[in-house]
Parts: structure tokens; C-alpha cells; sequence
């Protein structure tokens, strides 16, 4: 809506179609052609450290990283380091992702789109005390952010979306879906 030109490229759906040095090699290959002013990343788990530091060192390139991590996951820290900012919507994680070497780490909430994000009546079907949105297992089959929603649930009507809840979907409320976008 600003006139930017803009693409988006899926490196997860690159690695999981033609593998992920073969689809950093594409990525890498329209960024050169694209030329960028700015490169901004999510979760770019699926790009070589190679690709990222060359991409890194041509373009500015940003981060902005939705989840709450703990502690920060390896594999994404070793591809900030090479960024220019890291913007995190855990804020408090900021500290700790620059004591492992990434140059700026700060704070950007989430935020809503002013043209696509309209507020809705209540809806008693969504009722709870406390919503997750995500998966019940972070990297390296780490479960205790499930283990806590299931403790949360003793005292607290405890709604979540996502994937892997079903081994605690009897304890949670859980309707088998994620939530995207």
C-alpha cells in the first residue's frame, strides 16, 4: 500500500521441494537479481549460514522473531548474529540474545493492521482465562511450555492452537487447529 515492491519467499517450503542448500541457493540467487533495500526474516531456519552471512553482508538485513524461546534456539541465534537488528515481540529476551553475539537485539510488539484487523463481538465459543497460540513443543522436544499450560489449567481455563497437543488435549482446551496469520 506504500508502493514498495515486495517478495516474499517461503524458505520452508524450498527446503521441503527441493532441499535446503538448493533452495538457499535460489534465495540467494533472486536476492542478487531482486536487489533489496532491506531484507527482513522470521524464523529463517531453512537458510544455510552461508546464504545468511552472504545475504547479511550485501543487504541490510532485519529479523523480526514472534516466540517466546527459552532459552533463544541455536540455530536461529547463529543466523542473527550476522543481522543488523533482531527485533523480538519477547522483549525481555533482548539481553540474552546479545550476550550470545547477535549485534542489536530490541523489542517490536506485535501489532494489527489498521485495513485488515477489525475488532468482533464476543464469542462465548473462544471464552478462557488465558490463550497460547503455538506449538506444544519447542526445539529440541522441549514440552515444558505444555507442561505449564497443563499446571495453568488447574486453576484457569486454559485454550490453545496449534500442533502436537494431543497428548494433553484432555487437559486443555483444544479443538485440533492452528491459527495462521
Amino acid at each position: 500500500r506504500m508502493g514498495h515492491t515486495v517478495r516474499l519467499i517461503d524458505d520452508r517450503k524450498l527446503r521441503q521441494n527441493i532441499g535446503a542448500r538448493a533452495g538457499s541457493q535460489w534465495i540467494r540467487k533472486r536476492a542478487l537479481l531482486f536487489r533489496p533495500d532491506r531484507i527482513l526474516v522470521f524464523k529463517p531456519h531453512d537458510v544455510t549460514l552461508d546464504v545468511m552471512h552472504e545475504l547479511a553482508s550485501r543487504f541490510p538485513t532485519n529479523m523480526w522473531y514472534r516466540d517466546l524461546t527459552v532459552p533463544p534456539d541455536p540455530a536461529l541465534v547463529a543466523r542473527a548474529r550476522n543481522l543488523d537488528t533482531v527485533f523480538l515481540t519477547a522483549g525481555g529476551q533482548a539481553p540474552e540474545w546479545e550476550a550470545l553475539g547477535v549485534p542489536r537485539a530490541t523489542w517490536l510488539p506485535d501489532g494489527a493492521d489498521r485495513d485488515l484487523d477489525r475488532r468482533v463481538g464476543f464469542d462465548k465459543k473462544f471464552a478462557c482465562d488465558v490463550a497460547f497460540i503455538g506449538r506444544a513443543v519447542s526445539p529440541g522436544n522441549d514440552y515444558s511450555r505444555a507442561e505449564f499450560l497443563v499446571r495453568l489449567a488447574e486453576r484457569f481455563r486454559v485454550r490453545v492452537w496449534g500442533q502436537d497437543w494431543e497428548p494433553f488435549a484432555d487437559r486443555l482446551v483444544w479443538d485440533g487447529t492452528a491459527v495462521y496469520g
